[in-house]
């Protein structure tokens, strides 16, 4: 499009830069941007005397926009929303002619232009011979470059259909300037705030998802919050983000607005490495009819995508990668309908980070869904084994009665010495087979029925134990003891299984006591704290052996404990009741001086 020479104009300076002034929204918005420069251009063809005014503007892009068309409703029609790259743009304006404040490329250079420049002639028209010299020609380009503070172009005024015919001379030239000034300095203006207007709404719509994206959730709700705040955030009709597969996390695809088929497309593999390529050079790919990402989209793979897009109904694309930790975990589509709405910059940049923070986001959920399904198969594995341990000791329980029972009968005859010998070991070791069983038990049951609580005395619990150990203690000649607060310690349990806690306790104190030794138990109430503490005088655990005292079947290897036999059960199962009625448990042992076991319970009202 081009421009001549200038009719006079019908209204003055002051007049035309009251009706470009006048027209400022109070909210900004790119409809407003476009309505202003629409202004603009009118202002400036009745003005400066040409049937055609047109404005280019870079909105953050490598590429001109054609954003207002005033004169022609072919024109518009055709124009409007068109767009050129920037290298083009420059190439125009460095073959063309400097006319001050504006320059002129002649129809005989711009026609090797020909598929870039809009006439409403017939093609062939070039070829016809002008009337004079001086006469507009078809491919005549005149326009006026608009530039910034450090003097880049930011958009191009360009005219054309003179209203004299002719190419305009000096004196016209000088004419149109004052308007050309006013008009760029209104164009500059309308640009920098919708730039302010653009960061502003970008930060809020970026911080909107960010806020979303770094919420601690499951995956699948994530995403599902995600695709709709980018559809807010970016004024797109349609967000979609898919997320790949890993050993604990099936890949998923999930759209705004929600669509009956979410399945993989038939261009998933090509989008997917789209995806990878974005990510690898830290951008994000546009595809649209004049938008093409170079350096990331072969020309087919570009067709490909946007003859898929158009079958949709989007006019354009912005695939933005999704990743952390330095790999790709998926993408984002976004789509517009409208194809005049071009992506800029701005938006690009932000995209790219929201897909850095919505990536942290994805790779956060998909460790909680590892962590949830290996503490499924955790809980499975721990459910088997109690399974297993239960059914195994049932199926002892009965046959190792009937041996003892044997055993009792046998012992009531006299077979000599030899025989007695035996006996008394075939019982000792059927007697040991029993109390595992019996420990086996009590830890299957914990694993498997609900807590009942009700408030339970721990004094009176420690009682019960210190009678029921007192032939054991007698028999190693260990002293065995308990102190008790004249008011009762209460806290909310099952009696059943603390008393198999306090019993373990006092059990592991006196079988592990040389002769001589003490063992002495203390419930006392610390603040809102039920304490047990149960101190003997006995061989003491290695250092070594502290970690691991409460772990299954774990038997210290302290030479002289090893010396005793047992189930490596009984601290089991105090550690499990202690964790069941939400207290803690601790021990502090030095070797041949002596070991103390606290339990800590909250304590009941």
């Amino acid at each position: 499009m081009s421009v001549a020479g200038a009719a006079a104009a019908p209204e003055g300076g002051g007049l035309f830069a009251a009706r470009v002034d006048a027209w400022l929204p109070e909210e900004w918005s790119r409809r407003a941007l476009r309505e202003q420069l629409q202004v603009i251009a009118e202002a400036v063809r009745e003005v400066a005397g040409f049937g055609v005014v047109a404005i280019g503007v870079f909105l953050e892009t490598e590429e001109l926009e054609l954003m207002a068309v005033a004169g022609s409703d072919q024109a518009r029609a055709e124009l409007l929303g068109d767009t050129a790259p920037a290298g083009y743009i420059h190439t125009i304006l460095a073959q063309a002619e400097d006319w001050g404040r504006l320059r002129f490329l002649p129809h005989a250079e711009a026609v090797t232009w020909s598929d870039k420049i809009w006439i409403d002639a017939a093609p062939e028209a070039y070829l016809e011979e002008p009337a004079s010299a001086d006469a507009w020609r078809p491919y005549d380009v005149l326009m006026a470059p608009v530039t910034n503070d450090a003097g880049d172009v930011i958009g191009v005024l360009s005219f054309d259909q003179p209203a004299d015919g002719v190419r305009p001379g000096p004196a016209a030239r000088e004419r149109v300037g004052p308007y050309i000034d006013r008009a760029a300095a209104a164009i500059r203006t309308a640009l920098e705030r919708d730039q302010r207007a653009e960061h502003v709404r970008l930060t809020d719509a970026v911080r909107r998802v960010v806020r979303t994206a770094t919420t601690r959730m499951p995956l699948d709700q994530l995403l599902l919050e995600v695709t709709d705040a980018l559809r807010d955030a970016f004024e797109v009709e349609l967000a979609r983000i898919t997320t790949l597969q890993t050993p604990f996390s099936p890949s998923r695809t999930v759209t705004s607005p929600p669509v009956l088929d979410n399945s993989a497309g038939p261009q998933r593999d090509l989008l997917l490495e789209l995806a990878e390529r974005c990510w690898d050079a830290h951008r994000v790919a546009v595809i649209s009819e004049h938008r093409t990402s170079p350096g990331l989209l072969s020309p087919d793979e570009h067709r490909r995508i946007l003859e898929r897009s158009l079958e949709r109904g989007l006019g354009s694309l912005v695939l933005m990668p999704i990743g952390a930790a330095g790999n790709c975990l998926g993408w984002a589509l976004l789509g517009r309908v409208d194809t005049s709405l071009e992506w800029n910059d701005q938006q690009a940049a932000a995209a790219l980070d929201i897909g850095h923070d919505l990536g942290r986001a994805v790779l956060q959920a998909q460790r909680l869904e590892q962590d949830s399904a290996l503490t499924a198969e955790l809980r499975a594995a721990s459910e088997a084994k109690s399974r297993l341990i239960s059914t195994v000791a049932h199926e002892l329980k009965n046959p190792l009665g009937a041996v003892l029972g044997y055993a009792e009968v046998l012992a009531e005859t006299d077979h000599g010495p030899a025989f007695a010998t035996s006996l008394r070991g075939i019982q000792r070791s059927a007697a040991r087979m029993q109390r595992m069983v019996e420990e086996l038990l009590v830890l299957s049951r914990l694993d498997e029925r609900a807590l009942v609580s009700s408030p339970v005395d721990l004094g009176e619990l420690v009682d019960a134990a210190v009678a029921r150990y007192a032939p054991l203690a007698a028999e190693r000649e260990v002293s065995l003891s308990a102190a008790r607060p004249a008011d009762p310690v209460r806290v909310l349990g099952s009696a059943v299984d603390l008393q198999h806690l306090v019993d373990a306790l006092v059990e592991n104190a006196v079988t592990y006591s040389a002769a001589g030794g003490t063992v002495r138990l203390s419930v006392e109430r610390h603040g809102d704290d039920a304490v047990l503490t149960c101190a003997d005088r006995g061989y003491g655990i290695p250092p070594g052996d502290l970690e691991e005292v409460f772990t299954e079947f774990y038997r210290s290897t302290n030479a002289r404990a090893l010396a005793h036999p047992g189930t490596g059960l009984g601290l089991a199962i105090a550690a499990r009741v202690t964790r069941a009625h939400g207290g803690r448990i601790e021990v502090d042992s030095t070797l041949e001086v002596g070991s103390t076991f606290r339990v800590h319970l909250p304590a009941a009202p």
